[in-house]
């Protein structure tokens, strides 16, 4: 085999699973957060697929006194969320990225996708940086997961009592 050869990649068919949503409300850092998860990544078998963890942190200064942002920030932060997963899918034809989890807290709001090409994904967010068009300053972290490690506290079974099921997206 020569150099300007490279291995067959193995093709397969990935059936996405239709999301759905809890909602928790844990404690973190001594302050309630707000936590939206996608549950059907649960038993998601091609974990592989998605290897990639993408991490966004968003900082509001202009935030409530239970830490959730003011006015119009959680629209403002589903829009650009909405947004950046619509721009990674998109440029690769098919489903890059997953929704796993958005969390807010303490003025922050924390997002993370499994993503499968890291590249597409990467270069979404510079050009968006470049752009400067984004509700508040954020920084990202991109890192290679293959077995989801990152995200497997938020894919556990939770207490009913812990949760509430969200019938939308969009009602936190």
């Amino acid at each position: 085999m020569t150099s300007s050869h490279k291995p067959q990649q193995k093709k397969i068919n990935i059936t996405i699973p239709e999301e759905s949503f809890i909602c928790i409300e844990p404690i973190i850092d001594g302050h309630q957060a707000l936590t939206i998860i996608n549950t059907s990544l649960k038993q998601f078998e091609y974990k592989e697929a998605f290897a990639w963890n993408l991490a966004i942190f968003m900082d509001f200064e202009d935030a409530e006194e239970n830490g959730m942002p003011k006015g119009d920030g959680m629209e403002r932060i589903q829009l650009f969320c909405e947004k950046l997963e619509k721009q990674f899918n998109e440029a690769l034809g098919k489903p890059n990225a997953l929704f796993v989890f958005r969390e807010t807290y303490n003025g922050l709001t924390h997002i993370t996708w499994r993503i499968h090409d890291s590249d597409i994904a990467e270069e979404v967010l510079v050009q968006t940086i470049e752009s400067q068009n984004y509700p508040f300053d954020f920084e990202y972290r991109l890192e290679y997961d293959k077995d989801w490690e990152i995200v497997e506290w938020y894919l556990q079974d939770f207490q009913a009592s812990f949760c509430f099921i969200l019938s939308k997206f969009n009602l936190y």
